[in-house]
């Protein structure tokens, strides 16, 4: 296993075979020795890594064999001294609540299917969706009908209740999503150790006393 490392020796990637290489006067690039190559090359993301400084200013790169890497290596945290990855715990758990909130955006835009007079229809909730189905759920309390669309159906007329209950599902849909990532931030921010900050995910099971609380907050059972 090589591990890929930048000047501060934090690593960019790990890859299982590596193949050095070189940049001929004429441009063509050429495989070679570590001691001669330019460049190393990792098929495994198809990039190509700079070991040699050949253009002033472009970041290069150490490659360093190791027997083995930490599972499911978050490489914005990990680094190489000495020979020996360490793990910077602050950074994995910047990484872990960055990736939480993509998640909670991912699943919030996604959105979710809602009974409606036409079946189970599925509405996304991007942001233009939200401020769409907001507004036409203020418009419906009057009693008017609006009109409207599921994803991926043609336009049409809904009545003021079908309106208000899609709008109610997706406020308690999104107030979930919130609700849950407010939760494993909560866990993010007081894991203590490595190992514990690495199993959280956006799918993984709250601990009892967040799961608790996450139940009682919205009325569901633990």
């Amino acid at each position: 296993m090589f591990v890929i490392s930048n000047k501060d020796g934090e690593i960019v990637y790990a890859c299982e075979s590596i193949q050095y290489a070189r940049t001929q006067t004429n441009g063509t690039i050429i495989l070679s020795t570590l001691k001669e190559a330019t460049t190393a090359y990792c098929s495994e993301n198809d990039t190509f890594y700079a070991v040699r400084e050949t253009i002033p200013g472009e970041p290069v790169y150490q490659i360093t064999e190791v027997e083995n890497v930490p599972e499911n290596i978050e490489y914005a945290a990990w680094k190489l001294e000495d020979g020996e990855i360490s793990v910077d715990i602050e950074k994995l758990r910047a990484s872990r609540l960055a990736e939480v909130s993509k998640a909670c955006e991912k699943a919030i835009y996604a959105g979710l299917d809602i009974e409606t007079s036409k079946g189970t229809e599925h509405f996304a909730l991007t942001i233009n969706d939200q401020t769409n189905i907001s507004n036409l759920s203020l418009a419906a309390q009057s009693g008017e009908t609006v009109l409207y669309h599921a994803d991926g159906e043609l336009c049409r007329t809904f009545s003021s209740e079908e309106m208000t209950a899609v709008a109610a599902a997706a406020v308690k849909y999104k107030t979930y999503q919130t609700t849950l990532c407010n939760h494993l931030n909560t866990w993010i921010r007081r894991a203590e150790t490595v190992e514990e900050l690495s199993m959280i995910h956006y799918d993984t099971q709250l601990p009892e006393d967040l799961a608790k609380s996450m139940a009682k907050l919205l009325n569901i059972e633990a």
